[in-house]
């Protein structure tokens, strides 16, 4: 326990963990959780194991394990992407990825690519804009009837998001979607990740989640030429914080987040957002050493992730599966390529590392 001291004139108020107020004072107070509100209050905390570990710095980056998973890594050659809507209208092609990325969180890739193909794409881009502008909840839940997880559905936030998407499109691009990647760079002035931001669904994530995503996909696809695709940033989805874990690359400094890790039960926006700040740095650092652009790699693990490293279930040894159909995947081998140095492979406690439970859009 430790104590503040202000002036006497000031009423004594203790600061409760958790409390509607507590967010407010570690924002204001300009040393870490001191126990003050606004500079109005002042009380005694005990600051519990893991508040003391996100006051300092809670991940290291392993760097041998980083070239340990570059070595194992870089022999992959992406393959050319062959989807349905590849003959469309590059135009159609971006206006469509620009709307799936958009309600693309916390459902399964795929199938939301798929049904938003099958009900929503259409070559003339325009008819799309008008599509989500309509959206409603009702017309979500067609789309995505026979989800095998429907409370994840989330039918009025995706509408949401598909109609400010459209609204977007109209009140900053001026009806013109192609603008937000005229200049074919992803930095910059006037590059896409400074224009995408003003769309409410890809603003919103400090880290910018979506957004990277999104330019990945135009990249990967050659939807568009980006003079600096190799400089695209990673994409940190629950995945790769999981497969991160697990491989020894980020390293909990702490007991105390190591056991919070262990359960995925953590709902810290601080613990998660410095753990998806280290996930994507380890990325970038693997990237380097497998001499691989970042987006590359990206995808590369984020199927690893998905389909090797799942939530409740590793498969180490065992073939890909049936449903993956991306050859330059499948190619990498029988098994797990980063099986030999992955640490919980060799670590029995390490197989318990999750990624934090966290019900955000951009999550």
């Amino acid at each position: 326990m430790r104590r503040t001291t202000l002036e006497k004139s000031q009423p004594l108020r203790p600061l409760v963990i958790g409390s509607p107020n507590e967010r407010e004072c570690r924002s204001m107070c300009p040393i870490t959780f001191r126990t003050t509100c606004s500079r109005k209050c002042v009380g005694w905390v005990t600051m519990s194991g893991i508040e003391k570990a996100l006051a300092g710095d809670p991940f290291s980056i392993d760097l041998t394990q980083c070239l340990l998973a570059a070595q194992a890594v870089e022999s992959f050659t992406p393959g050319d992407a062959e989807n349905p809507w590849a003959s469309a209208p590059s135009d159609s092609q971006l206006v469509f990825k620009l709307f799936f990325v958009a309600i693309c969180h916390q459902i399964n890739w795929d199938f939301l690519q798929r049904r938003m193909y099958e009900f929503f794409f259409a070559k003339d881009f325009g008819k799309m804009i008008e599509r989500a502008r309509e959206a409603s909840a009702k017309s979500v839940e067609e789309m995505l009837e026979g989800y095998h997880r429907p409370e994840r559905i989330r039918s009025s936030e995706r509408a949401k998001y598909l109609r400010t998407t459209a609204g977007a499109i109209s009140e900053y691009l001026f009806d013109n979607p192609k603008s937000l990647v005229a200049s074919k760079t992803v930095f910059g002035e006037g590059g896409l990740l400074e224009l995408i931001r003003k769309i409410p669904a890809y603003g919103e994530d400090p880290l910018g989640k979506k957004a990277n995503a999104f330019a990945q996909e135009l990249a990967r696809e050659g939807i568009v030429k980006f003079a600096d695709s190799d400089r695209i940033p990673p994409a940190i989805d629950y995945h790769l914080i999981r497969l991160y874990l697990r491989t020894g690359r980020v390293v909990a400094n702490d007991k105390s987040i190591f056991r919070v890790l262990s359960t995925g039960s953590t709902h810290r926006m601080r613990l998660v957002n410095l753990l998806r700040q280290a996930v994507s740095e380890a990325l970038s650092q693997t990237a380097a050493y497998a001499r691989m652009p970042p987006h590359v790699l990206n995808y590369l693990e984020w199927q690893i992730g998905r389909n090797r490293c799942e939530h409740e279930f590793m498969n180490c040894d065992g073939p890909w599966p049936a449903e993956l159909f991306d050859g330059s995947i499948i190619a990498m081998g029988a098994h797990c390529p980063l099986r030999d140095s992955c640490t919980a492979y060799h670590t029995p406690e390490w197989k318990q590392m999750l990624e934090p439970a966290l019900k955000k859009a951009f999550y």
